[in-house]
């Protein structure tokens, strides 16, 4: 038997190429508001990291705009094969 060997940068590139472009930028306030939609999604941890960052007047750190659309994909209904970036 012979094993393999998958290089992985190679792989998630493969996988992000094949990815249609996403079809416009939809605003944050938009997308908070499509996930607040959908109560039975979500945790109560990330309904109030929802309220709580709409109330937010500054722009979002890189972390919050991480948790934010992986909130939104699941909102859509988009399933991701493989989350680990």
């Amino acid at each position: 038997m012979t094993t393999d060997i998958i290089n992985l940068a190679d792989y998630r590139a493969a996988r992000d190429a094949a990815r249609p472009p996403p079809a416009k930028e939809v605003p944050i306030d938009e997308v908070i508001a499509i996930c607040l939609e959908r109560p039975e999604i979500l945790t109560a941890w990330e309904a109030h990291f929802l309220v709580s960052i709409r109330r937010c007047h500054r722009d979002l750190s890189l972390k919050q705009r991480a948790v934010l659309q992986r909130i939104f994909v699941r909102a859509c209904g988009v399933v991701e094969p493989d989350n680990a970036l």
